[in-house]
């Protein structure tokens, strides 16, 4: 069975919500039962498939992560095995970072913290780099710093175009744009962005 129909259950489909405990256990199984037997280039190909597509939470991202790393390392490829693990590691924490900063308030800190980071954020997944620009977004445009804000949007709606409509980090993307365009007092614009709106135009 091709993998993308295997994946589609859980990230690929427009469901919105959290999987369940048994739906994080399975996805993980997937790149855990072929890494105890050895299977080191299924493990990694599931692995990027996963990061890439499926809905997941952050833990299980993380523990993903962690056995693509292993895979990697236990496969020869140690090279990459260490690069994958200061790069994804250090972005994604940096990310979540972030996240803390700006609703906490700190906004310039937080722009300050990720803005260096923008520069190698299309050699990670699509979700990953939008939770780098996320709290971004939401940094500029409390700071009245709009056109940065716009900027940094298009950046998540270009990397949101090739993820299903109703996964997290797509809707996330909507929500930064709506937040951009309450903050321009561009409401009918604000208002054609909720789902309701979009199918009665």
């Amino acid at each position: 069975m091709p993998l993308l129909l295997f994946l589609l259950p859980w990230g690929c489909s427009g469901h919105d919500g959290g999987n369940s405990q048994e739906e994080e256990e399975a996805i993980f199984a997937m790149v855990n039962d072929p890494g105890a037997e050895g299977l080191y280039d299924v493990v990694v190909g599931r692995a990027d498939s996963l990061l890439l597509c499926a809905r997941m939470s952050d833990t299980l991202r993380g523990y993903v992560m962690i056995e693509k790393g292993v895979a990697l390392y236990n496969w020869g490829r140690i090279l990459e095995a260490v690069a994958f693990a200061d790069t994804m590691a250090m972005f994604s924490a940096v990310s979540i970072l972030g996240s803390v900063m700006a609703g906490d308030g700190q906004y310039s800190e937080t722009i300050r913290l990720l803005t260096p980071y923008t520069g190698i954020a299309d050699s990670f997944p699509q979700s990953g780099q939008i939770k780098l620009y996320t709290p971004l977004v939401k940094a500029y445009t409390a700071l009245d710093s709009l056109e940065a804000a716009h900027r940094v949007l298009g950046l998540m709606k270009a990397a949101a175009e090739e993820l299903p409509a109703g996964h997290q980090a797509a809707v996330a993307t909507l929500m930064a744009e709506a937040e951009l365009l309450g903050r321009e007092g561009r409401w009918k614009e604000k208002w054609r962005l909720h789902p309701r709106s979009a199918r009665g135009s």
